[in-house]
């Protein structure tokens, strides 16, 4: 996306967006992140986003990326911040009337979140149930 928004083929992104197309495969584009607006509270969310983006850095460094870049609303570098990302705006932002939104691109390192807390999960209980079967129980 963002290539294409670099050589003006889109036409709500202006083509100035970035000085120029980055090519390099140290580079990996995340765009399009997307959280369920089922989603609802502030801590839910959080967590959401600290674990997709977890997931994005674990992805881009076992693919041999060391940066991960989005064209992505201005408030997504703030609570990527707030989550212990070391998110970075570059270039100017601009405005989509389309949505009534700021945007820019964003830049961070593949780095996991220094603030990054342990999801704990439930375990499981295992109850026999037949000899060639089992149920398993959440505690």
């Amino acid at each position: 996306m963002l290539k294409d928004a670099v050589n003006g083929k889109l036409a709500d992104i202006p083509d100035g967006v970035l000085d120029k197309e980055i090519k390099t495969p140290k580079v990996w584009e995340c765009t399009r992140l997307v959280i369920s607006d089922e989603v609802t509270s502030h801590v839910d969310r959080s967590e959401c986003l600290s674990l997709i983006v977890d997931g994005l850095v674990k992805l881009t460094k076992q693919g041999g990326g060391s940066e991960l870049m989005s064209l992505s609303p201005i408030s997504l570098m703030r609570a990527l911040r707030q989550l212990g990302y070391k998110a970075n705006r570059i270039g100017e932002p601009y405005y989509n009337p389309g949505d009534g939104r700021k945007y820019a691109v964003l830049s961070m390192p593949a780095i996991p979140s220094t603030k990054m807390k342990p999801v704990v999960r439930p375990t499981a209980k295992v109850l026999p149930i037949h000899q060639d079967m089992e149920l398993r129980q959440t505690a």
